[in-house]
């Protein structure tokens, strides 16, 4: 009797567990993490501080938004060049400006050497899309404060690509989901 107690309680804790791991595989496919998988992703996004000073460092969100003079989400199609890395970018949504979707725009960033531009941020890559805070300057775009201006989405959350030293702390902003993101920059842009 004792064995057979033992075994319904067995099969019970594999059902439970079984479940469990079904549950939390949902949650990954279908855009949701978890706490300590943002944070995880947040912290592979943030890259050690560049040598040097930037002209220009935002502490909240509305400030960058404030100085860009357009902000789009999109993907990349392609980079090249080393000194300066040009990028055609193709815009699936204006947030701010007076672009428009579909419209392919060149974004400039400085450096290129071994697929990362200034402050060692990777380049922009076709397989992700991103938010980006962009000043115009004679038809070319440039992501504002040099990189922090830059969020790449993944699984479904946008994540600053900043340098630790200039990245914005929790206080300013936190991941959340592309679609939040993008509707709360929408409300500051309105004011």
């Amino acid at each position: 009797m004792k064995a057979k107690k033992v075994w319904i309680f067995s099969l019970a804790v594999f059902v439970t567990v079984f479940s469990l791991s079904l549950h939390s595989s949902k949650i990954v496919e279908t855009g949701d993490l978890t706490q300590t998988e943002i944070d995880q992703i947040d912290m592979e996004e943030t890259y050690p501080a560049a040598l040097g000073s930037l002209a220009v460092c935002y502490d909240n969100l509305d400030n960058i938004v404030d100085d860009a003079d357009v902000i789009v989400y999109g993907t990349p199609q392609n980079s090249e060049g080393f000194s300066q890395t040009h990028t055609i970018f193709t815009i699936s949504e204006v947030i701010k400006g007076s672009l428009n979707i579909n419209d392919e725009i060149e974004i400039i960033e400085e450096g290129g050497y071994k697929n990362t531009v200034a402050g060692g941020i990777p380049k922009l890559t076709a397989s992700n899309s991103y938010v980006l805070f962009l000043l115009e300057y004679e038809g070319s775009y440039y992501v504002c404060g040099a990189f922090q201006g830059r969020f790449v989405e993944k699984s479904g959350y946008l994540f600053q690509q900043a340098t630790e030293d200039v990245k914005l702390n929790r206080s300013a902003y936190t991941p959340i989901k592309a679609e939040d993101f993008i509707n709360e920059i929408k409300a500051i842009t309105e004011y």
